[in-house]
This record gives C-alpha cells, structure tokens and sequence, in this order.
C-alpha cells in the first residue's frame, strides 16, 4: 500500500550492524536441527537455504524461551529479545514485539549493570517507536562505557528513524570505514536515500552487498529489498522489481519484499503472498492482498480488509507509535476513513519527522477535508533540504485545496 520500510525493519538493520552484522545461521543450529547447507542464489553468494535459515531461526527463539524459563540471566534474556527481532523485522511476526516488551520490562526491574542490557532494552522499545527512552538508555549506556561503535550506531539508527538525516548520515558514513562494515553500509544507503541522493546510495548498497561474507540469506534479501524500494520511489519499476524478485529468491517470506512486489505485479500476488501468509501476521500483508483482489473482483477481498482492520485497531491499542504510519495509510487507502487516517497521522508526526510522516499527515488531512491544517503542515515540510516527490505531490494537493499559493 505504500512504498516505504518499517521503521522496525530499519532499526533491525541498525541491530546488525551494531553487532558486526553477526548472528550467521551455522553458528546458531538448535540440537537436532538440520545441518546448513549452503547454496548459490541470484548474485552469486552461496546462502542457507531459506527453509533451514528460518528453521533455526525459529529453533534458536524456541532454545532461548526454555533458557528463560530455567535461568534469571539477564545476557538470555537481551539474546531472546535480538532473535525475535529479527523474526519480526524479516519475516513480518509482529506479534513477536510483545514477547520483546515483556523481556525489557523484565530486563529493567533488574540491576544494570552491564551496559549492553541496557543497548539491548534501547533496541527493545526503539522497535516499538519510543525513541525518548530508548535514547534515555543509550546516554546511560554510554555513561556506563558501552561499546563506542554500538552507541553511535543505535543512535543514529533512531535519529534516521525520526527524520534526522543529516544527523545520521554523517554518523553512518564514519562507521561504514570500520572492519565487517556491511551493515554500516547499508545503513548509510538507507540513509542517504533520504538525502536524494539516489546513485550514490544504490552504490552503497552494492558496496553493502559486496561486503557480506555470511552464509545467512536474511541480511542479502533485505539489501536487495532496499535498493527495490530505492527504484521504486524513484518512479522504476522494472528495476524495484528485479531486486524485489531476488530478494524473495533469497527469502520467500520476507513480509516487505513480498508486499511490494505483489502491488507491482498483481496477476502475481497470490503466488508471491503465501509463502509470507504461512508466517506474518502483519496485517499489511492481508491489507494488499485484499486490495488487490477488490481491485479485480469487488467483494472478493472484503474479508481480509475487515480482518487488516481488526489487526491494525488492535495493534494501535498496543503499540500506537509502532503501527501509526501504516495504520495510517490503511485507513486513508484500503477502508476509505480520512478522519482517522488524520488522526492517527498526526499522532506520528509528533513523534517522528519522516519524509513519509508528512506525506501521510497532509494526504491524510486534506482528504478529511482539514484543508487549513494540512497548508500549515505541508509548508514545514517543504522546508527541508530535500523533498520527495511524493511529498511534494501531496502538498501541492493540499496547497491547491486550502487556495495558498506553493
């Protein structure tokens, strides 16, 4: 429905680049878990094959929860919590966020001693969107002499998450200089994408990809989605597409590269989406594909739109700043509600100054027929250094609804 990643899919980047990009499927098979075997894939690099990449996956959260179950160690709890973010970021189990919130909320009635539990929580609740304390941890981490690197990457990672681009470019550019930067790299063309700088950020996720030695196909199909959105954003489609095809050659249930790629290749969608439905429970993936099936048959998408529906007001209830910007785009788009669209979308603008937040706040506002509000907010939008076009075309709807002048 919308072109952009997650900001829990970005920060789950930034968890591996902070760590050397390191959790490799080899070194993390459960006892009786099939070996990794290694095969080639699009672009050459020989990965885990998709099934057992998430076969262990799967086993080592299953192995951390009985850890959990038998020790108070806090070092289980904070690993726990990194296995299923990844799970989340990749393949789309949102629900997984809640078992995040209950190891962080156990993690912080503990001592603190160790500032990498700390790192850990900031990562816990930067993923639900409550950057202020995450960054409250991240200063007291460092306070505590946390690991330089960690520090500046998890706050950068939060400063691209609130719109702070120049703030965390600069700082992800430095880091991408340091050994097994892949992760840094892909951060900065992440980053400067945001920036306009289209070229150079598709070199950087190139040089990202290039730098990756792992066995594991997670972060591989992820670069290959980033430059997808890139093109896609930039208005090339056929290019968005190759990349989004292989990263699904890579993972085929990776939840953001399946529900592009079903939007840019609808006669596709069903086929692209099931291997994606058989694990998300992001309501993003029911929400287009019922979209597309109305588009083709009225009537026939109707009930995954209601059940989108249901998930979102419930996920808003638990994690409002989480699921606001697509939530958002839901209510405008999918089920025709600009009012509430409107309200929830400033309700992210508040917390975040995205490209994307004030696209959503003005096309939302206006459409709710809020023409004076979405002037004034469209006109600090079109402050910053660089404006999408898609940002640009919102507020030029919004400007010529309210009668102001661009």
């Amino acid at each position: 429905m919308r072109a952009s990643a997650s900001v829990t899919m970005i920060l789950g980047f930034a968890a591996l680049a902070a760590c050397g990009a390191c959790r490799d499927d080899a070194a993390s098979v459960p006892s009786g878990a099939a070996s990794v075997q290694a095969a080639p894939a699009a672009g050459g690099k020989r990965t885990t094959s998709p099934e057992i990449a998430v076969k262990n996956l799967d086993g080592r959260i299953a192995q951390g929860e009985k850890i959990v179950a038998k020790s108070a160690d806090s070092g289980a709890r904070a690993a726990l919590a990194w296995s299923l973010l990844d799970r989340a970021t990749y393949l789309g189990k949102v629900s997984d966020l809640d078992r995040v919130l209950e190891l962080e909320s156990d993690l912080a009635k503990r001592p603190q001693a160790d500032p990498a539990i700390l790192l850990a929580r900031a990562s816990a609740l930067s993923a639900v969107h409550e950057f202020v304390p995450a960054l409250e941890l991240i200063a007291e981490a460092e306070g505590k002499h946390a690991d330089k690197t960690e520090v500046r990457s998890k706050r950068a990672a939060i400063q691209l998450a609130l719109g702070e681009y120049d703030q965390a470019c600069a700082t992800f550019h430095e880091l991408s200089a340091l050994p097994k930067n892949h992760g840094y790299l892909l951060m900065e063309g992440v980053c400067v994408a945001q920036l306009g700088r289209l070229e150079e950020a598709d070199r950087l996720l190139a040089d990202a990809e290039a730098a990756y030695h792992d066995v594991s196909p997670f972060v591989l199909a992820s670069i290959h989605f980033e430059r997808g959105n890139l093109w896609e954003r930039a208005g090339d489609e056929e290019k968005a597409k190759a990349y989004y095809r292989a990263a699904l050659a890579r993972l085929p249930g990776h939840a953001h590269a399946a529900t592009h790629l079903a939007q840019l290749a609808p006669g596709e969608a069903e086929a692209i989406l099931a291997p994606v439905l058989a694990v998300s429970d992001d309501p993003e993936v029911k929400a287009v594909l019922g979209l597309l099936r109305e588009k083709a048959s009225p009537g026939t998408g109707r009930a995954l739109l209601d059940e989108a529906e249901r998930s979102y007001d419930q996920l808003l209830a638990k994690h409002p700043r989480a699921f606001a910007d697509h939530a958002g785009w839901f209510y405008l788009r999918a089920v025709s509600e600009p009012s509430r669209a409107a309200d929830v979308a400033q309700e992210n603008l508040k917390n975040r100054r995205t490209h994307e937040a004030y696209e959503l706040a003005i096309a939302a506002l206006t459409a709710a027929g809020r023409g004076s509000e979405a002037c004034e907010v469209a006109e600090i939008a079109l402050e910053r250094t660089w404006v999408p076009s898609d940002l640009q075309e919102a507020a030029d709807e919004a400007f010529a609804s309210c009668g102001r002048k661009k």
